[in-house]
């Protein structure tokens, strides 16, 4: 289920959200994490579910709050990474496009346009998602660039689905190198300070990248690259499993 987008709809209209709900669920490519009419549950489904796009309509009259504070919020979360957030609105201010773009709106779509459907939002979001990956080389090819350890780490990771635009992913790649050089401090907080962060991100973006694997990516797939035993409580590795199983595989 390789470049599959996980989405996140905040909208009013209840038409509107039951159109994007058919399409998703028919859509190899789009998994719908979620749908709600009001910016503060937005808030905290993107909080816990981190989708990799939004669709948000500015004006949510039948619900509660806004696009605009939805925005605003969004840039206090400690998120894993952001998400790509398309705009898709009647209100076709210029003054209020220009603000949502200055609050991290990636896009916008005015709802009157002749072309706006449901269906042209998702192309467009599949288009953007299919876009992250261009230039990225095959599981097998190690990545010469970043040296020979880390380019059997990145190759390791690429063939679980462990994907490259989350900031997960780079913590993994230097916790997996730490153990594989034979060191071993408090890895998250050696991380944590190369990037100005808290343990408690690295940690949360590490177990999110895993968690995210372990649900797209097939089983087939999942069974014959990580052959450790997972606790079947949890389902998933835990990040210190996941980092020590790949560096001694690493070094073998």
């Amino acid at each position: 289920m390789a470049n599959t987008l996980t989405l996140l709809v905040i909208e009013d209209d209840d038409s509107v959200c039951g159109e994007y709900a058919r399409l998703c669920s028919t859509s190899r490519g789009i998994i719908l994490a979620g749908v709600t009419n009001s910016s503060q549950e937005g808030l905290e489904l993107t909080k816990e579910k981190q989708p990799d796009a939004v669709v948000l309509d500015l004006e949510l009259h039948n619900g509660s709050g806004n696009g605009l504070l939805y925005l605003s919020e969004l840039q206090k979360l400690k998120l894993g990474h952001q998400p790509y957030v398309m705009v898709v609105t009647n209100n076709i201010s210029a003054a209020t496009h220009s603000l949502a773009r200055k609050m991290g709106a990636d896009f916008i779509i005015t709802k009157s346009q002749t072309d706006y459907s449901v269906s042209m939002v998702l192309s467009m979001l599949q288009s953007i998602s299919a876009c992250m990956y261009e230039g990225k080389k095959p599981a097998s090819v190690p990545d010469e660039s970043c040296g020979d350890l880390d380019g059997r780490i990145c190759a390791e990771l690429d063939r679980i689905g462990i994907n490259p635009k989350h900031k997960g992913r780079q913590y993994l790649r230097e916790a997996i190198a730490l153990i594989c050089e034979r060191k071993q401090p408090n890895i998250s907080a050696v991380i944590a300070k190369r990037y100005s962060t808290t343990s408690a991100s690295v940690e949360r973006a590490m177990q999110h990248a895993i968690n995210r694997a372990w649900k797209l990516t097939d089983i087939d797939t999942l069974i014959t690259c990580y052959t450790a035993r997972i606790n079947p409580a949890k389902g998933v590795p835990t990040t210190t499993e996941f980092i020590y199983y790949y560096a001694e595989k690493i070094v073998k």
